[in-house]
């Protein structure tokens, strides 16, 4: 009856694969109860050269578990809580970024386990970081009428500006502070006692360091007589 010919046609396409750009992610110091920032690419991310998608993704930071061949989610336990881009499948090729939050509870070396399973298998990260206690703004002079976190000055000649006292403030925590700032509530409201008080040379004009320390000059130019009083305010972003 004679020859007939079918046409055959195909693709080859490469197999999925999963390779991490790390195994070991470490935290600088973090405050204990605060989180540290995120680490994302190109710290920590998932590729897929393949031209298949990798399917069956799982990230998750704690304890192993053997319900991720399942492919549902599971929660991040622990002082390292882990996201991700990857939403499951990773098309080839590709790449998804890892974000890993540190938040210790307790001061002194942490570490953990970052998980990423997937349908070729399992590999971890090893995670650390170490909690440290938080930036805390301490107040200190040299000058005799300092005590108790009281500054008082001598008997001041009406509308003269007195000496400048000195008062250093020392970061005693972990993890550095912002730039500290000071305000005296009601010191813009003429002729209250708070207006007759005012800082003037500091060297706090960057963040300070953990054990680090800067000073401020306090000034007394009293307007009335009789006893003044006010409030020197000393704060920094992140300090308590």
């Amino acid at each position: 009856a004679g020859t007939q010919t079918v046409t055959l046609t195909g693709t080859g396409q490469a197999p999925a694969t999963g390779a991490l750009n790390t195994t070991l992610v470490s935290f600088p110091p973090t405050a204990v109860g605060e989180s540290s920032a995120s680490l994302t690419v190109p710290t920590l991310y998932l590729s897929n050269t393949g031209d298949l998608p990798l399917k069956c993704i799982v990230i998750w930071a704690g304890a192993a578990s053997t319900t991720a061949s399942s492919c549902v989610a599971i929660p991040s336990t622990g002082e390292f809580a882990a996201t991700d881009t990857c939403n499951g499948q990773l098309a080839g090729p590709g790449q998804c970024t890892v974000s890993v939050v540190f938040t210790p509870t307790s001061q002194g070396p942490q570490t953990g386990t970052l998980w990423i399973y997937d349908a070729l298998g399992t590999q971890q990260v090893a995670l650390s970081g170490t909690g440290v206690q938080a930036a805390t703004l301490s107040i200190s002079s040299n000058s005799p009428a300092f005590a108790n976190n009281t500054l008082t000055f001598a008997n001041q000649d009406l509308n003269v500006a007195s000496a400048p006292a000195v008062l250093t403030i020392t970061n005693s925590g972990g993890v550095a502070a912002g730039i500290v700032g000071f305000a005296i509530p009601g010191s813009s409201v003429p002729g209250s006692p708070a207006s007759y008080f005012a800082t003037g040379t500091t060297t706090c004009t960057a963040p300070l360091a953990p054990g680090g320390s800067c000073t401020v000059q306090v000034i007394f130019t009293p307007g009335a007589a009789g006893a003044s009083s006010a409030a020197l305010n000393i704060a920094a972003a992140g300090a308590k």
